[in-house]
């Protein structure tokens, strides 16, 4: 902890040092941001952000557990933000690799060998330093993979016909209903179960404003029917107790809503126009998850944001204000008038165009989240990302064993860049500050 705090200290003067001196290279090409006048475009809603704080806690993934003395004994044993860490970490973990039923070290060099081709496709060589991050990256998931694969039930792939993530579904379903003791952990878990309402209203908001079911079709009266039966078993189920209902049966539950919707989306008719009250009780949803973003706590943020963004893609985390992939579709060409939060930050930053904002904006709300206390060290899974393009088409070689602030300023950020970047943190500062 004392080393986050220390790193978080640092990046804060360092980049009010970059805001000091960025006056003494007015002469250089101009900034988007930090040579406009900082004027605050937009409205947005009022909500009571005068929240206590939360304690910030050490984010860094950590595997120290036997994986086959925790596979037997997980649910005594892991807290309720270990669950959430281990989940942050399953996004990124290759699992396919996993259940091919290979030795670790053929893993680790068949992952290896992947990344050194992406690597030749962009002319980048690998280091010695990428090569042990890796291994460390691997080592992790394989421990992860060892200790949740059993318990994690097999799913249908995907409408894309693709293998889905078990193991990350699993421990989001986890995060629902496993028993929190700390104030952290109960906001955490009272943010995670705003996620299944939200994503159903957007579901039915889509629908509305795609075409409608006709509710006197055969098909879709049969199908409504067993949608109500299985929601009707799932919400007995979430009333007892954590470990009274195997989690098998409630992911099968789940898988089935997932199928069940989209047979229904199958049957679909066209109308034009979405339903108002669908879209303010989403408005009024949304604004509920923003008092999140300002509890001061990095995961409390980054949660809060992919929710309301509607991605969890950190690369370019707060940077997509066209909406034109929201949840898989076009909202632009749909009608809907939402705005995200990207879209609110960019108003109120000055940023004029969606350009510019999206070569800031990612940077910005990093090492902002690094103030929150998210690990950003070299270890943590922000610099993985970056070093071996876990997010990315391409990786970072110069990443590797580099915390995130000596990355972006030694080695990927220009100066203006720099400068822009450290005004638009300053900005986030005052917005998100409670």
């Amino acid at each position: 902890m004392k080393k986050i705090y220390g790193l978080t200290l640092i990046l804060i003067l360092f980049l009010f040092w970059l805001l000091l001196n960025s006056d003494n290279n007015s002469n250089q090409s101009p900034h988007v941001v930090s040579q406009q006048n900082q004027m605050i475009h937009a409205v947005r809603p009022e909500a009571d952000y005068n929240t206590t704080s939360i304690n910030a806690i050490d984010n860094q993934v950590a595997a120290t557990a036997d994986a086959e003395h925790a596979q037997n004994n997980r649910a005594k044993e892991d807290s309720y933000l270990q669950l959430y860490q281990d989940f942050r970490l399953s996004e990124f973990c290759p699992f396919d690799h996993f259940d091919k039923e290979l030795s670790l070290q053929t893993i680790k060099q068949q992952s290896f060998t992947s990344l050194e081709a992406k690597n030749s496709s962009h002319n980048i060589n690998s280091n010695d330093a990428q090569f042990e991050v890796h291994e460390q990256f691997i080592d992790a998931c394989y421990v992860l993979h060892k200790k949740y694969h059993a318990f994690a039930p097999e799913l249908p792939t995907n409408k894309f016909g693709r293998k889905q993530n078990e193991i990350n579904l699993y421990l989001s379903h986890l995060l629902l209903t496993e028993p929190t003791e700390t104030e952290k952990e109960k906001q955490l878990k009272n943010l995670r179960s705003l996620e299944p309402l939200w994503d159903n209203n957007w579901s039915e908001l889509m629908q509305v404003a795609q075409g409608k079911t006709d509710n006197n079709n055969p098909e879709v009266i049969a199908i409504l029917d067993q949608l109500a039966e299985v929601r009707a078993a799932m919400q007995q189920q979430n009333q007892l107790k954590p470990g009274e209902v195997p989690n098998e049966s409630m992911m099968l539950n789940l898988a089935a809503v997932f199928q069940l919707q989209r047979q229904l989306e199958l049957l679909q008719t066209w109308q034009s126009e979405p339903t108002g009250m669908k879209l303010k009780e989403l408005q009024q949803q949304a604004e509920k998850i923003r008092v999140f973003l300002h509890l001061n706590d990095a995961d409390l943020y980054f949660e809060a944001m992919a929710l309301l963004n509607g991605s969890r893609k950190m690369r370019f985390i707060n940077a997509d204000t066209h909406l034109t992939h929201f949840k898989g579709d076009n909202l632009e060409k749909l009608g809907i008038p939402y705005q995200n939060e990207a879209m609110l930050l960019m108003s109120e930053t000055g940023v004029l165009y969606s350009r510019n904002f999206k070569s800031l904006s990612p940077y910005a709300t990093l090492l902002f989240i690094c103030t929150l206390s998210q690990d950003c060290g070299a270890d943590s899974i922000t610099m993985q990302m970056y070093c071996l393009g876990l997010d990315y088409p391409k990786s970072f070689p110069e990443a590797c064993n580099k915390d995130l602030p000596g990355f972006y300023f030694e080695d990927y950020l220009s100066t203006n860049q720099q400068q822009d970047v450290a005004v638009m943190f300053k900005q986030m500062l005052e917005i998100y500050g409670s």
